[in-house]
């Protein structure tokens, strides 16, 4: 009965430390806009795929932003205005909405840069699809382009998406 107790103790310490951890990694940012020594561009992609993580499969903006973009955030979307709190109230309350989802399909990192090519659903209906930029300084997400598609389910060419 001893040993059950040390061992209930000892994983639920385990299990605080570890979300102790998870918690202060999201308000902390892990990104620097100064360059690594060595491969910029494997730190880049190990930022962007922790990045596209937080942001899609985990459905938490806030945590991916408070991780990998601490400061400026140019944004190109004619709809939207640049700054990183402008990004998160957009994309804080849209990934909350369990009915939206955006499946990505395909990621690239290379010469600063990360892109997606992404298939965005509502009610497990596909309504577009998605291409994110976005450009990093060092291994920090400061600038994004994107282009939206729709999908009316009328197309001509049967392979115009996701093929």
């Amino acid at each position: 009965m001893r040993l059950l107790r040390a061992f209930t103790l000892t994983t639920v310490l385990s299990l605080t430390a570890v979300f102790d951890t998870l918690a202060n990694s999201t308000t902390n940012p892990v990104c620097s806009t100064t360059p690594p020594p060595g491969d910029l561009e494997k730190a880049q992609r190990a930022a962007f795929e922790d990045f596209i993580f937080l942001l899609t499969l985990s459905r938490n903006p806030q945590a991916a932003f408070d991780k990998y973009v601490p400061g400026q955030y140019i944004q190109h979307n004619p709809n939207a205005f640049s700054g990183r709190d402008n990004a998160l109230n957009f994309l804080v309350p849209a990934w909350k909405d369990p009915a939206w989802s955006l499946y990505v399909l395909r990621q690239f990192v290379d010469k600063g840069h990360g892109i997606t090519f992404s298939r965005a659903s509502v009610n497990g209906t596909v309504i577009s699809a998605v291409m994110d930029i976005f450009r990093f300084e060092g291994t920090c997400i400061v600038e994004h382009w994107d282009v939206v598609q729709a999908v009316t389910g009328n197309e001509t060419n049967p392979l115009a998406f996701f093929y």
